[in-house]
C-alpha cells in the first residue's frame, strides 16, 4: 500500500468506531441530541452513517462529524456521560431488549478517547475531508447522462488547486499523481 493511501484509509476505521458509538448506543445519542440542540438553536442534526454502496459517503461522515465536534466533545465530558462509566471491553456483550437478544461491541473509551483527541482523530478527519471533498464533487456534479465534458476538465482543475493548497503530510504525493493523471489525459488527447 503507497504512503498516499494510509493516512486516510487509518482514519476511516476511527471514524466509523466513533460514529458507530454515538449513533446506535440510546444514553450516548440522546447526550448528543441535547448538546446538538443547544448548539444549533434547536435545530437537529444527527451523525450519518457511511454505506457500503454511496460513493464518497466516508468524506461526508467526516464533514458531518467536523460540524457536530464541539457538540461530540461536550456530549463526552457531560456528568450524566461521565457517571455511565463508558469502558471498552474486549468481547461482544449479549443484551436482551424487547424480547430480542443482541450482540453488541463496546468501544465507549476508545470513542472518547477520539473525542477528545484534537491533534491526532480530529486532524486526521480534516485531512481526509480536505483531499477527498473535492474529489467527491466533481464526481457528484458530473454523475448524469448530460455531456459534461468542459465541466470535468474545470472540476478536475479545481481539485488540482486543492490539492496544491492542502496542508495533509501526503498532499505531495497527492499533487504528483494528479499531475502525472492531468499530463496523461491531456498528451492523449493530442495524439488523437
Amino acid at each position: 500500500m503507497s504512503a498516499f493511501l494510509l493516512p486516510p484509509s487509518s482514519c476511516l476505521v476511527s471514524l466509523a468506531a466513533c460514529c458507530h458509538r454515538f449513533s446506535n448506543h440510546q444514553k450516548p445519542l440522546a447526550f448528543l441530541r441535547e448538546h446538538v440542540r443547544k448548539e444549533f438553536k434547536g435545530q437537529s442534526k444527527e451523525l450519518k452513517k457511511a454505506g457500503a454502496t454511496r460513493m464518497g459517503s466516508n468524506t461526508f461522515v467526516g464533514e458531518r462529524l467536523e460540524e457536530l465536534k464541539s457538540c461530540l466533545q461536550a456530549t463526552v465530558v457531560d456528568a450524566r456521560y461521565v457517571a455511565e462509566k463508558y469502558e471498552d471491553k474486549s468481547w461482544p456483550v449479549r443484551e436482551t431488549s424487547n424480547c430480542e437478544t443482541v450482540e453488541r461491541e463496546h468501544r465507549g473509551a476508545t470513542a472518547k478517547k477520539h473525542v477528545l483527541d484534537d491533534s491526532g482523530f480530529w486532524q486526521r478527519v480534516r485531512n481526509h475531508v480536505s483531499v477527498t471533498m473535492p474529489i467527491c464533487k466533481l464526481l457528484r456534479r458530473h454523475d448524469s447522462s448530460a455531456p459534461t465534458c468542459g465541466k470535468v476538465y474545470h472540476g478536475w482543475f479545481e481539485m488540482g488547486d486543492s490539492l496544491s493548497e492542502s496542508a495533509v503530510p501526503y498532499a505531495e504525493d497527492a499533487v504528483d499523481k494528479h499531475t502525472a493523471r492531468w499530463l496523461y489525459a491531456h498528451l492523449s488527447l493530442i495524439h488523437i
